[in-house]
């Protein structure tokens, strides 16, 4: 009896010990993690933030997770799997623009937390549909609750960060379409495998309803800037009732501007980089009705090319997420969870390149290179395509793998700096209407890819019997590794758009700078000069 007590005692003292040592391990994870982030109220907005676009990614990579479940189950071909993904983005391109517009208008948080319990409710709906048809029906009603998180974001991240880091911030927001996208593809895949297509989407929805819990708790920042979380900061600052509406009554806007990256600033007055005055209005922005926004918005070139060039990469990204692990599986003859896991290490490298990216675009523009983000974005789609035909190509692992982890460095790179340079050429009470006008584009190509992905690759496939037998592969083996290769050409046609802009962008950032100081301080650009000796 005695040596059964002192037994459990020693257990219990071990399991205590397991306990404490893993809740110091926690400990000193979070203090490293918000060391690295700027402190306890950066962290947790960052970390909120990347988990609303890793929810989203998760989502979308779920299809493509349990595509062969959702194949056999279904009775369905890869058109109709390329439809379950691309409808939810179609619907959610319709609804970014009103969207966007609310978000220039009314608190955002609100938005958020509504639109997140939305999404958690039509997640449960489509592991419960009967068919095809009404999971497709479930997943467009979704894609409409997920258009609230790209205009509302943006919004939120020009008013919570300085300018001079939003490169940086937006490298580790974005982490979490990389991290959600694994997740979408280990654990829904693994889900879907066991216990069948439905777990791959009510899998989700607790996660959806645990972030809608976390946002309500997030303060509303003032617009304008007044809310910026400078490092080290402990807690978010709560606005004030009377900031609570927006726009302001009366005249113009008092607020401060929400002040410009003093880099940015510096080397745009040195380059001598005048105001465009066609874009330059003598208005309040967040006056402007819904379609002169819009004009407003597309006639700002340097906008327009990252509308262009970010909704191109995301095309590809797009057909990655939903054939890619089939591809892998097919090519090198691997089974579905291996092949899973050699997407996880090809996706290893867009994580460096997000947040790589991020970094050296905000290093390179402290050190007066104003066309920083531009040529980042540029370059880094052309390269991206440079390698990943060869690596889509070759038949050998050992290389492929090599090729493609540099690819996803390259792709993901431009993604930080081109989010960062539109909040440069857009004033700040036009932010969410112009990610609104983006969303549209963006999403709609997210939408178009998978559909379009998985008819190319039918049709090369059905049309290429006796090229596959030649090589030993499946027919649609043979169509999806040349439906790859033929879109990349979108890509390095983003990066050709992005530099024709770049010598465009400095007068660009001078007319926002210009129009935030008429509708602030009255001040204009050419009296800028403390900026150009500011420290």
């Amino acid at each position: 009896m005695g040596g059964g007590g002192e037994r459990d005692g020693a257990v219990a003292r071990l399991a205590s010990s397991v306990v404490a040592g893993e809740a110091a391990l926690a400990r000193a994870a979070r203090r490293r993690l918000e060391a690295l982030l700027g402190g306890p109220a950066r962290t947790y907005v960052i970390v909120l933030f990347a988990c609303l676009l890793g929810l989203e990614a998760a989502d979308l990579s779920a299809v493509g997770a349990a595509a062969s479940e959702l194949r056999s189950a279904l009775h369905i071909d890869d058109t109709e799997l390329g439809l379950l993904a691309a409808l939810p983005s179609l619907s959610a391109a319709i609804a970014a623009l009103p969207v966007g517009m609310l978000t220039d208008r009314v608190r955002r948080v609100p938005m958020l937390v509504i639109g997140v319990v939305i999404w958690a409710g039509a997640m449960i709906a489509c592991s419960a549909a009967d068919s095809f048809g009404q999971l497709l029906i479930f997943r467009i009603g979704l894609g409409a609750a997920t258009a609230v998180a790209g205009p509302t974001l943006a919004s939120l991240t020009g008013d919570f960060f300085l300018p001079s880091e939003r490169s940086r911030v937006y490298g580790f927001i974005l982490t979490g379409e990389l991290i959600g996208t694994g997740f979408g593809l280990l654990v829904s895949g693994e889900l879907a495998a066991v216990f069948g297509w439905r777990a791959a989407f009510w899998s989700l929805a607790p996660f959806a309803l645990a972030l809608a819990y976390f946002l309500i708790r997030l303060p509303e920042p003032s617009r304008g800037g007044t809310s910026m979380l400078r490092p080290g900061a402990e807690e978010i600052p709560v606005r004030h009732v009377a900031d609570a509406r927006a726009p302001a009554e009366g005249g113009g806007h008092r607020q401060a501007a929400p002040g410009h990256d003093p880099a940015m600033v510096r080397a745009v007055l040195r380059e001598e980089a005048q105001p465009l005055q066609e874009l330059v209005l003598d208005v309040d922005p967040s006056r402007l009705s819904i379609r002169r926004a819009v004009e407003y918005v597309l006639a700002v070139k340097t906008n327009v090319a990252i509308i262009i060039a970010s909704a191109l990469g995301y095309f590809f990204t797009a057909g990655i997420r939903t054939f890619g692990v089939l591809y892998l599986h097919q090519h090198f003859r691997v089974v579905s969870a291996l092949a899973t896991l050699m997407l996880m290490v090809v996706s290893s490298g867009a994580l460096i390149g997000t947040i790589g990216g991020g970094r050296l675009s905000d290093w390179l523009l402290s050190r007066g290179h104003t066309k920083a983000r531009i040529l980042i974005g540029g370059w880094g789609y052309i390269i991206a395509g440079a390698l990943l035909i060869p690596g889509v190509l070759v038949a050998r692992f050992t290389i492929a793998l090599p090729l493609l982890i540099l690819a996803g460095i390259a792709l993901s790179a431009p993604n930080p700096a081109i989010d960062a340079a539109r909040l440069d050429i857009i004033h700040s009470r036009l932010w969410g209407r112009a990610e609104g006008v983006r969303s549209v584009l963006r999403t709609s190509s997210v939408a178009i890819a998978p559909l379009l992905f998985g008819a190319i690759a039918d049709l090369i496939g059905g049309n290429s019997p006796h090229a596959a037998a030649r090589s030993g592969y499946s027919a649609s083996a043979v169509g999806l590794q040349y439906t790859f290769v033929i879109m990349v050409v979108p890509m390095v046609i983003a990066g050709i758009v992005l530099l024709r802009v770049r010598k465009r962008y400095p007068r660009e950032v001078a007319s926002a700078l210009e129009w935030e100081r008429r509708t602030g301080h009255g001040q204009s650009f050419p009296h800028a000069d403390a900026a150009l000796h500011a420290p």
